[in-house]
C-alpha cells in the first residue's frame, strides 16, 4: 500500500515516487490522471519537453484510501517483476503505528560525498548529535558534536514524525545503489526493538531521516531537560 495525501485539488503527495512524491493529477468520472512530465531527447540532438496524464481506474475512493486498477501498456517483456495491481494508495494517518513505552532511536548515516552522522534520541528527550566530515572529500564540513534536548512539545512532534514512519515495517536489510548513503535505524519502543540497515527509503522514512539529520539547525532543542 502507498500513502496518500491531497495537498490540493490538483496536486497529491505520494510514497509511490520515493524520490520525487510530489505530483499532478486530476479525476475525471471514474478515472484518475497521473501526470509526468519529462524532458526526451531524439536523433540529430533533437530534443523537447512531453507531458502524459496516464489513467488510472477507480474501483474505490473516500477519504483516505484510492484503488485503482494499475494497467502496464508497454511491451509485455518489459513489464517489472514488481508490478502491482491493483494500487492502492492509503493515507499515512490510516497507517500510523502506535509509540508507547519509547526508549531510543538511532539513526547512523553514512556517505563518501557528506561524511557520516549518528544521532540518538532518548525517552528523556536527549539528543546527542555527531557528525564527521568525510575524509575522501575536501571542504565537506566541520566535525560536530553536541548533546541537548528537545522541548516538551517538539518532544510530542519527534514521536508523531516517528509514528508516521511505519520503521517497523521496514526489512532488516534494504537495498543500496551505488555511491547511495546508508541510513541505518535502531528504534526501541513498544517494548520492542527494531533495526532497519541499508540505503533505500521511501516517503515516510525520508521524513524521519530529514528531521533527524537537520536537528543541529532546529530552534526546539535547549541545554538544559527543564
Amino acid at each position: 500500500m502507498e500513502n496518500l495525501e491531497l495537498l490540493s485539488d490538483s496536486t497529491w503527495i505520494t510514497s509511490i515516487w520515493h524520490s520525487n512524491p510530489y505530483s499532478i493529477y486530476r479525476i475525471k468520472n471514474d478515472t484518475l490522471f497521473i501526470k509526468e512530465a519529462y524532458n526526451w531527447y531524439g536523433p540529430n540532438n533533437s530534443h523537447g519537453y512531453k507531458v502524459i496524464f496516464h489513467p488510472y481506474k477507480i474501483f474505490e475512493i473516500n477519504r483516505d484510501t484510492i484503488i485503482v486498477e494499475n494497467v502496464f501498456h508497454g511491451e509485455l517483456q518489459l513489464k517489472p517483476d514488481n508490478w502491482e495491481n491493483p494500487l492502492v494508495f492509503v493515507s499515512l494517518e490510516k497507517l500510523r503505528q502506535p509509540i508507547n513505552n519509547f526508549r531510543f532511536l538511532k539513526l547512523n548515516y553514512a556517505n563518501v560525498f557528506d561524511g557520516s552522522l549518528e544521532v540518538i534520541v532518548d525517552s528523556t528527550r536527549r539528543i546527542i548529535y555527531k557528525k564527521y566530515p568525510s575524509p575522501f572529500k575536501h571542504n565537506s564540513g566541520k566535525e560536530i558534536k553536541w548533546s541537548r534536548y528537545l522541548l516538551p512539545a517538539e518532544f510530542e512532534n519527534f514521536k508523531n514524525i516517528l509514528a508516521l514512519s511505519l520503521i517497523s515495517s521496514l526489512p532488516n536489510t534494504r537495498g543500496c545503489s551505488i555511491d547511495e548513503p546508508q541510513k541505518d535505524f535502531t528504534v526501541s519502543t513498544n517494548n520492542k526493538t527494531y533495526t532497519t540497515k541499508g540505503c533505500i527509503l521511501y516517503y515516510p522514512q525520508i521524513q524521519l531521516f530529514n528531521y533527524l539529520y537537520n536537528l543541529n539547525k532546529s530552534k526546539s532543542v535547549q541545554t538544559k531537560s527543564n
